[in-house]
């Protein structure tokens, strides 16, 4: 089928539309693939391999002719006409709930699927109820945004995934703690504070870009480079982003076979009064990753993992496992595509309790 794909984050858009792909669908992009090709266009920054896959140019075509645009400013001077949302069989709008609500009239020609991110979803769940009335359907990025107060439900629960196979093999030969995050005092302050009491005296670097002025900044790290880097150090704090159920950087250190090391207050992982971490559910402590609790904690979890290779090789081994079986691509692509048929095949159908009356009705 063909899929109209809005997008608000490259790295996640790349590994859907990639995923997409591969089940045979066309797809275009009216985020930070449009107009994308391999040639040109392969962001190599991300550690990504390019996309075997360009936008249909009867679709490219179509989208000038029939007078849409993309405007370089603001998200919200996109032009989106119905002659071209008809080309389609659903359209897929990533995050941006308002996006949603100023183009519905036009993106409802077709079934309007929102998928989710795991943020905002305290602003963006009431805002998109009678939408949900007239046929959105959503997509979950994780089962505990259920948590949210004004939860308006979900279709399904499919995961981003990870892909093991991207990454050299584990050694840990350079005893130091590893983290990314780019703009790490700017966007999580809290964080950063408990990520340097946890370190105290033990050695670390901090990749990432906005980080110039802080102990132990690399830079930014990407690529091969950051793939290297994973598969050389001796653990990986996870210790930003925790009010989100999880975020790239656990997806890719978990996978990567590197022994994680989450950082678990949840002073820290209740936002705006949920709780939304998946890290504590996820991670079997002392198995497969490491939870911790206090700054404390956590330099004692470091201590043990620098003084014990044998001890961060079985750890990161179990964890690398379990990411794969969670993260699973395979699971994503078999849920996306029951999704995708499920939401053309019922386009149109009451939903609700009126739908529901209907049908009974219509079986007398």
């Amino acid at each position: 089928m063909r899929i109209l794909y809005f997008g608000v984050h490259a790295m996640l858009e790349h590994d859907e539309i990639g995923l997409f792909a591969a089940m045979g669908h066309e797809v275009f992009s009216l985020g930070s693939y449009f107009g994308y090709t391999p040639e040109t266009h392969h962001r190599a920054h991300d550690g990504r391999t390019p996309l075997a896959w360009r936008a249909p140019a009867d679709l490219m075509a179509l989208f000038h002719a029939s007078g849409c645009a993309l405007s370089a400013t603001s998200v919200t001077e996109h032009v989106i006409t119905p002659a071209f949302v008809d080309a389609f069989d659903v359209v897929v709008i990533v995050h941006d709930a308002h996006f949603i609500r100023r183009n519905w009239a036009t993106l409802s020609r077709r079934p309007v699927i929102w998928r989710t991110i795991g943020q905002c979803i305290y602003e963006f769940d009431p805002l998109l109820r009678p939408l949900r009335h007239q046929g959105l359907r959503i997509v979950r990025y994780a089962p505990t945004e259920r948590r949210t107060r004004h939860y308006i439900g979900a279709d399904a629960v499919i995961r981003f995934f990870g892909d093991p196979a991207r990454h050299p093999p584990w050694h840990g030969s350079d005893p130091v703690v590893f983290a990314a995050v780019n703009r790490f005092v700017q966007r999580y302050p809290h964080e950063y504070e408990a990520f340097r009491a946890s370190l105290e005296h033990t050695p670390y670097q901090l990749a990432g870009d906005g980080n110039d002025t802080l102990p132990n900044a690399t830079g930014f790290i990407a690529g091969a480079a950051l793939l290297d880097r994973l598969a050389a150090s001796r653990a990986y704090f996870h210790c930003s982003g925790l009010h989100v159920p999880y975020t790239l950087g656990f997806i890719e250190a978990w996978t990567a076979g590197i022994p994680l090391v989450a950082y678990d207050d949840r002073r820290m992982t209740v936002y705006y009064g949920r709780d939304f971490s998946e890290a504590r559910g996820l991670i079997h402590h002392g198995r497969d990753g490491f939870r911790a609790v206090t700054a404390a904690a956590a330099r004692d979890i470091f201590r043990r993992l620098l003084a014990d290779p044998a001890m961060a090789a079985a750890v990161g081994a179990a964890g690398r496992a379990r990411a794969a079986e969670i993260f699973s691509r395979a699971r994503a692509e078999a849920q996306w595509g029951a999704m995708l048929d499920r939401a053309v095949a019922e386009y149109g159908r009451p939903r609700g309790l009126r739908g529901a009356l209907r049908r009974v009705f219509r079986r007398r």
